[in-house]
């Protein structure tokens, strides 16, 4: 059986992925929303940790009306 390489990212990489700052994703990692591995003095994240923390983001829902929508009432 072979085994399935485990791609990894540095955190710049993983930012640009993100579309945050390096900054961001040491807060992320600090605050355990991803998991990061060490390897020869720097922090890596793999694709499936990536993959994860965007799956575990919350749906956005937009307060704005739909077009055409009345206006409601002032309570």
């Amino acid at each position: 059986m072979a085994t399935r390489a485990v791609k990894y990212h540095n955190l710049k990489a993983a930012a640009d992925l993100l579309s945050c700052s390096v900054s961001q994703v040491y807060n992320y990692i600090a605050a355990d929303r991803i998991v990061a591995v060490k390897m020869d003095g720097k922090t890596l994240i793999s694709d499936e940790e990536i993959a994860r923390f965007q799956s575990s983001l919350p749906r956005m829902v937009s307060r704005m009306k739909p077009p055409g929508a009345k206006p409601g009432k002032a309570a």
